[in-house]
Order: structure tokens, then sequence, then C-alpha cells
């Protein structure tokens, strides 16, 4: 379980050509109770209102990669 720190998870997202940051894929730590009882995960995605639509879907797409390769 990836929130292990009793808080959010965050993975920062920097673009490649300039190395600047654009995003952000936050795995919301729910609490106690649910965290213990479900195996219920909520995620938050972070990226300016400007960013194109390609790019948006990829960063949806390693929303997605992000969940399988952890398992959760």
């Amino acid at each position: 379980m990836p929130c292990f720190n009793w808080g959010d998870v965050d993975y920062p997202i920097y673009s490649a050509l300039d190395g600047q940051r654009m995003g952000k894929i936050t795995i919301q730590w729910s609490g106690l109770g649910r965290e213990w009882m479900t195996d219920a995960n909520h995620f938050g995605i972070t990226f300016p209102a400007e960013l194109d639509v390609p790019m948006k879907a990829v960063l949806m797409g390693a929303c997605f990669l992000i969940v399988s390769a952890l398992g959760l």
C-alpha cells in the first residue's frame, strides 16, 4: 500500500523537453478506516488547463500505469 505514511503520495510529472513541472498524480489518503477495510483508492491528477488534449490523455494513461505497477 503506497499510503504507508498516513497521507497523500505525490508523483510529480515533468516535461521531457525542458524539465519543467507540468502536473502531478496523487494517491489520496482516505482515512484509516476506509484504507483498512476496503481495497478502494482515490487518485487525483493536476495539470494546467491550457495543456493540449493528447497530453492530458497521456497523464490519464500514466495514472493507470501507476495503478497497475503498484498492484493497487
